[in-house]
Order: structure tokens, then sequence, then C-alpha cells
């Protein structure tokens, strides 16, 4: 880079020999010029000159006053001072003042040129070593950087080898853990597959449990009444485990903590049970139960398998251990759950061995029954056969014949319709229905039993109870057998008594007796097939327990409920059914026994069923037809479609879904038989397996056994009558909803 010099002097002439000389001499150096103290002061203000040469006296701003300025604005640039011959003084002040040199004029140009090139080259060696600070400056400024950039990734490297040894160390303590948990639910899971007594399997997770994850257990199992029964307990110290048998009582209030764990199924962790924070009432008392016995924290776990509650598993760990975690509240719940498991596996092994049991036990009932009337008949037919006896014992003879084959009749007559429920083939044939008649007719035909054994039946009917939709000869048979059921277990000089009323929406029929009672460990199985309260051979009662059974379906195919209540043994018992109503007979009814169905009589509109929320689909060719089904049903307030055709009704179904299908039989193209089977066949969230009516003019025997075998579920025949039509639909609700 070329040097760069200022002269500053008021003589002009000066101003031209004195640069000309210096570039005749110092090649490649510019020399800017100033004739006064100010113009040099601007120029130094804005350039950084490697050299100012200054004459000591001009006017105005003289040369010490011009390197005064100088050593103020650029301090490092040296200053040649031009004095005359003999101003020592000047030159004095002017060294002291910061002056590089003197030259004395005349100037002798050879020491001029040689004191500039001394200032010059001292300049720019100055000017190289203050590069070189900087330089050295921003190296050291990098080099602090880069120890600091390296010390940081250093510290980080150390952090994160820091945080790698304890994520290392925490996955060897987690993973020693989940080796001890996975051995003890493999060890357990061992346990529970060797027994197949529920008792055994609960007291051996108990024992797997005590003291491995906790120091005591209690297990409890749901009942079907809804109370608790304790299983099995374990505890770390023996002569505590009859303690702990009273810390969940048998029957609990829904606040109570394992009330809420059996309805929400999830467990409940009580870290500390000695705090009362956020602690409910119902729980401040079961945990001060724990809390008296030593325990610190409780864990309380549902026992669920196949989506049933089958009971709890209460553990707690005592004073001195440290309290429960989630990682102990999980493994909990998974041995929980295995524990389940292994239950509903023993109970239905347990299932298994009753249901063959009561098989056995039946099939020898059915044989001792079958024989017993048999014996009777064979006997007394061999007798008469044999011409021996006298008017008398032959009209005796042929009396118990008749009563042991009608006996025999209705026991067979039990077993089909026990084969007709069991493959689905039960059918009912519905009509709007007063029950008042029935169960006139059923008391009726039980009365001689009655009246041999001296039993009072008390009946108590309202006439208006309301009608239901029903099976005239199915209700009768329902009534009969809880009659015949009610007089078999009364003793002599009791009393039956049934009554028949209405419970808005329902009809309402009791029957209740003062017989001998049903014990609370049978109630829960008094519906159930082939049970009965003594099935000994020494039982005092005979038939083939199958009458219960078939009652609960045939309430249940109407849509209704039916339940047992009794007090106890020798408290007699009360059987209580009830049944949709569908309307309200318009005519005084009371005391009439002239017959059951009412569809044909005169009922109001205001009289037939609210089918509000049921869909209806409707299929059939006449237009007159179809509107008049859909303004019948549309008025009871159902939603009702209709079509014309087969395929139709089929495009309907696969985007609309109907609680009920009503379709005619005799249809152009494709019939309703047809129709049917391509219903059959469809999914069921698709409609295959919606309840179908065929509404029809064919009314034949064969014509109706036709359209039950094709896929319907029943026959109506045309004409149809509203209320009989309305009643039809209301049933098949009903029963949808109720599955």
């Amino acid at each position: 880079m070329a040097s760069r010099i200022l002269i500053v002097d008021d003589d002009p002439a000066l101003l031209e020999a004195l640069p000309e000389s210096i570039r005749t001499r110092m090649k490649g150096i510019q020399v800017d010029t100033a004739d006064s103290g100010r113009q040099a002061l601007a120029l130094i203000a804005e350039v950084d000159y490697d050299a100012i040469v200054t004459d000591i006296k001009m006017p105005e701003l003289d040369g010490l006053s011009v390197l005064e300025k100088v050593r103020q604005l650029r301090p490092d640039t040296p200053t040649l001072l031009i004095t005359g011959h003999g101003e020592r003084d000047l030159t004095v002040r002017a060294l002291r003042g910061g002056a590089y040199d003197f030259i004395e004029k005349p100037i002798e140009r050879d020491h001029f040129i040689a004191s500039l090139g001394r200032a010059i080259q001292a300049r720019q060696l100055k000017r190289q070593v203050e590069e070189q600070k900087q330089a050295l400056a921003h190296h050291a400024e990098q080099l602090e950087h880069m120890v600091q950039d390296r010390t940081c990734e250093l510290l980080k490297a150390n952090q994160a080898k820091d945080e790698f040894l304890k994520a290392r160390d925490l996955a060897l303590v987690e993973a020693q853990h989940a080796h001890e948990r996975l051995s003890f639910l493999a060890e357990a899971t061992r346990v529970l597959v060797t027994s197949l007594d529920t008792d055994e399997t609960l007291r051996r997770v108990a024992c797997a449990l005590v003291p491995t994850l906790a120091d005591y257990c209690l297990i409890s199992m749901m009942m079907k009444n809804g109370t608790f029964r304790v299983a099995t307990v374990a505890h770390r110290d023996p002569n505590r485990q009859d303690a702990i048998e009273h810390i969940t009582p048998d029957s609990l209030s829904p606040s109570h903590p394992v009330s809420r764990v059996c309805k929400t199924r999830h467990a409940l962790l009580f870290e500390d049970v000695s705090t009362r924070k956020r602690q409910l009432a119902a729980d401040r008392d079961y945990l001060a139960a724990h809390r008296a016995l030593g325990g610190r924290s409780v864990i309380i776990v549902p026992l669920l398998a196949h989506g049933n509650t089958l009971g709890v598993m209460t553990l707690g760990r005592l004073d001195g251990r440290e309290p429960f975690q989630q990682e102990d509240l999980e493994l909990g719940e998974e041995l929980a759950r295995r524990a389940a498991l292994a239950v509903a596996n023993a109970r239905l092994y347990s299932d298994a061995q009753e249901a063959n049991r009561l098989k056995d036990e039946f099939l020898a009932t059915v044989s001792h029954e079958l024989r017993t009337p048999l014996t009777a008949i064979l006997g007394w037919a061999q007798m008469l056969q044999g011409g021996t006896l006298d008017e008398a014992t032959a009209q005796r003879a042929l009396g118990s014949i008749e009563r042991n084959a009608k006996f025999q009749s209705h026991l067979i007559e039990d077993l089909l319709d026990i084969s007709r429920i069991s493959t689905g083939k039960l059918r009912l044939d519905v009509r709007p229905l007063e029950l008042g008649p029935i169960i006139e007719a059923a008391a009726d035909a039980v009365r001689p039993a009655a009246d041999a054994k001296g039993i009072r039946i008390e009946k108590t009917i309202d006439w208006k109870a309301g009608l239901v939709s029903g099976d005239s000869d199915r209700l009768q048979q329902v009534v009969w057998n809880l009659l015949t059921n009610a007089i078999k277990f009364t003793p002599r000089d009791g009393c039956v008594r049934i009554t028949l009323k209405r419970q808005h929406p329902h009809v309402y029929i009791g029957v209740s007796d003062t017989g001998q009672g049903i014990s609370p460990e049978f109630l829960p199985y008094m519906f159930d097939l082939f049970r009965q309260g003594d099935s000994s051979i020494t039982r005092s009662h005979g038939g083939l327990g199958l009458g219960l059974a078939i009652v609960r379906h045939l309430v249940e195919m109407h849509g209704g409920n039916v339940n047992a209540h009794s007090e106890g043994e020798g408290k007699g018992a009360t059987f209580v059914v009830t049944l949709p109503m569908i309307g309200i007979p318009t005519a005084d009814h009371n005391g009439r026994k002239d017959g059951t169905d009412v569809s044909q009589k005169a009922i109001s509109m205001d009289g037939v069923p609210e089918l509000k929320g049921v869909s209806v689909l409707i299929v059939d060719d006449e237009l007159e037809t179809r509107e008049l089904l859909v303004e019948v049903l549309s008025r009871c307030g159902a939603e009702v479609r209709a079509s014309s055709s087969a395929h139709d009704a089929l495009e309907a179904l696969q985007t609309w879904k109907a609680d009920v299908l009503i379709s005619d039989i005799g249809m152009p193209g494709e019939d309703g038989y047809e129709l049917i089977k391509k219903v059959r066949k469809m999914d069921a969230d698709r409609g295959g397996c919606i309840p179908a009516v065929a509404l029809t003019a064919y009314a034949r025997g064969e014509d109706r056994i036709r359209a039950l075998s094709a896929g319907f579920q029943m026959h109506v025949s045309k004409p149809v009558e509203p209320v009989e039509l309305a009643a039809v639909v209301a049933s098949f609700a009903w029963q949808t909803r109720k599955r």
C-alpha cells in the first residue's frame, strides 16, 4: 500500500517545490498539501497520514497549534516541523509537544528525505504492530471462545455421560424389577393353572401375593344379589388373619371404595391411609379399619373376566414398608386379571360338572316321572283285560288310567316345549288380549288339585288392568304353571292368591302362596333349566323341574319379566309377572268368561299401543293396502316406510334400519317368500335378523307353516284390524328391545 503524507505551509513556492522533490526521491508516495492550518486539520480528520510536515510559523494557526491538534486527532502520526535558523526555543517546545523531528530552513534535502523516510517507516511499523495486536487480540478472543466452546462441550459430554450412566443404572434396575415382576407373574400363573377349584385357586393367589407384593390380602367374591362373600384371606402373620375378614362388610353402600371399584371397574390406590387429605367421607372409615390393623398403603383391584366383575382383591402393606406405587398397582391389576380368568375357568369347569350332574339327575327324574304313571296305566290295563274287576273297580281303573295318561301327556308336552325353546322353534300366535279371562280359566283348571288339598284360591282381578299383546294359550300356560307350582308346594288347608292389576306401563300378575318358601341359596336359580330345590330320590314333590324355566321363556317372548320373592323357608313365595300394556278396553268386561281374544271387539284407536320410536317397513304391491297400513301405524307414532316390491324393500334396508318388517306374500316378480330368504342372508347389522310378519290373504294352515318355515316370525291373515296390526308391531318391538 502506497504511503501518504501531508505538507502544510503558507509559502506557495515551498508547497510546490517540496512535494516535487519528495516524489522524485521517494517512489510510490502520495503527497497532499495544505496552505493553512485549518485546511490541514480538515484533511487530517478525514485521512490517517503516514507523516505530516508543517511549517512552525503560519498565520491564524501556527505549526505548534497544528501539532497539538494532530496529537489529539492522530496521536500515532509522526509530525515534522520546519523552523527557521536560530529558533531553538520553538524547537524545544515542538519536541516537548510531541514533534517527531524538526527541519531548519533552508531545508537540506537529503536530511529531510531521510528524516521523512524514518517517520513514515516508524508509522508503518507502529501500524503493523497495532494490526498484529488486533490480530492477536482477535485470535486470543477466538481461542477463548474455542476454549469456552470446548469446555461447554466437555461439560455437556460429561453431563451426557452421567445421564447415560444414570439411565443405564435405572434401566438395569427397571429391567431387574421387570424380570422380578415377570418371574412373579409366571410363578403365580403356574400356581393358578394347577387347580380347577375356585376356592383353592383364590387361596393360592393370596399365598402368592403375601409377602412378596403385600403384607396382607383379602379376596371377596360378588354374589348374584350384589353382596360380597369373603373367599380367602392371607397375612404375613397367621395369627392376624381373622382380623382382616371384617375390613369389608358383606353389604356395602354405593359410595364405599369397594363398591366404586366394582362399578367403575378401575383399581384404587391409597398410597398413605393415614393422611386425610382429599379423602371422601366413605373412604375414611374404610381406611381407618386398615390403619387399625397397622396398614400403611392399600390397593383395591377388581377381578374382571369376560366383561364381568367377579369380585375384588384388597392388598395392604404395613408400617415399616415402602408404600404401594403405580408399578405395584399395575402388577396387582395384571395378577388380578389372570386370577379372574383362572376363577372364571374354574367356574366354567364347575358349571360344566354341575350341568352334567343336573343332566344325569334330569334323565333319572324323566325316567322316574314317565315310568310312574306307566305303572298305573299298564297295571290297570292288564287287570281290565283279565275281566275280573267289578263295575266300580273298573270305573276306578279307567279313571286312574285317564289321570295318569293326562299327567304323562303334560310331561311330554313340557319336554317338547323345552325342545322348541332350545331350537328356537317355539312360535306365538299374538293377538290383543285381556288377562282376566285367562286367569279365570287357569284357576278353574287347577281348582280340582287345590280342592283335593283343601287349598283356597283367592283371586283379585282388575278387569280394566289393560290389554297385552300375546298368545292366549301360552299365557294361560304361564298362569297354570305358576298356580300348579304354588299348589304343589303349599301344605293342606293353605292359601294361594292370584292378583291382576295395572302398573303403568305394565300389567301385573302376582301368584303368592303360604307354602314351604324358597331358601336364599336356591332363589337365584329358580328359573334355571332342570333346577329343583330337592332333586334327591327322597323328594316329596314330583315333576321335571321344567315348568318355571318354560314360564320365564314364555314371559320374555311376550316382552315381559318374571321374578320370585321369598322371605325364606316356611314363609311362602311370591311370583310376579309383568307384561307390557298396549291399550285399555273400552267396555266393562267385569266377570266375563267367554274368551280372551278381543281383536275383533270394538276397540277405539285411543286404545291402540303407542309405537313412538319404532320403525316399520311395509312391503305390498297394492297401493290402497300400503296407504292404509302406513296411516294406521303412523297414527300410533311409528316411523313407517312403504315399498311396492321386494326389490325396493331390499334397497330400503341397505340404507335404513327398520325394527319390524311387514310383507305381503303374493307379489309380482319376487314374492314374500323370496324377499324373506334374501333378508335372512343379510348381515345382522343390515337387517338380517329383523322381526318379520307375513300379512297375506293366503290363510290356510299350510300357508302359515310355509311362511314360518321361510323365515317369518308371524303369519297374519287379511283383512287385519288396526288394533291387531299395532299390537303385533308392539309385541315385536318389545321383544327387540328386550334383546
